[in-house]
């Protein structure tokens, strides 16, 4: 996700849709999206072994808005339905670390998916520069709101065949 925050400010720009205030809002709305993992819980009741399909089709879903639909409101609402996705996942790997790793092992595991979050963050640049060559759009950042949505709609697709994980009952 680093690099759409990134580019939220030259999107509204690109699209007079406005001024680093509005992508600050969108910011803040993306980092307002990301409470949903308070409530990771009561999601997990709802949708069962689906909750991190729920997170990535809510990227995709959220980016979407972004890309296709480009004002204020749907940047600041786009911004919100993918930082909940986001934080979804990620909050679900936690809980997949803890349920296939013993508790020796889940402090080994938290550290490599921070690790991994951390090699995502530096690999952005490549992907905005290789999302930008295949798509092509108007701007770099729609190029990497397309490239995204791609990304995680395949990662949606692989969680959907991949079946379902239902974490143990104490």
């Amino acid at each position: 996700m680093y690099p759409i925050l990134s580019g939220i400010s030259t999107f509204a720009a690109d699209h007079q849709i406005g001024a680093a205030t509005v992508a600050g809002v969108a910011i803040s709305a993306y980092s307002i999206g990301n409470l949903a993992s308070s409530l990771l819980g009561p999601i997990q009741k709802i949708f069962k072994g689906y909750t991190t399909l729920l997170g990535y089709l809510l990227c995709v879903a959220g980016l979407a808005l972004l890309l296709f639909i480009p004002s204020v409101p749907t940047m600041i609402i786009g911004c919100l339905i993918a930082g909940a996705g986001f934080m979804i996942v990620f909050s679900m790997l936690q809980v997949f670390n803890g349920i296939i790793n013993d508790s020796a092992s889940i402090a080994l595991g938290t550290t490599l998916i921070l690790i991994g979050n951390q090699l995502g963050i530096f690999i952005s640049n490549y992907f905005i520069l290789a999302a930008h060559a295949v798509f092509r759009r108007q701007s770099d950042i729609e190029s990497v709101f397309l490239g995204a949505i791609i990304v995680f709609a395949v990662f949606a697709v692989l969680s959907a065949v991949r079946g379902v994980i239902v974490p143990k009952e104490n």
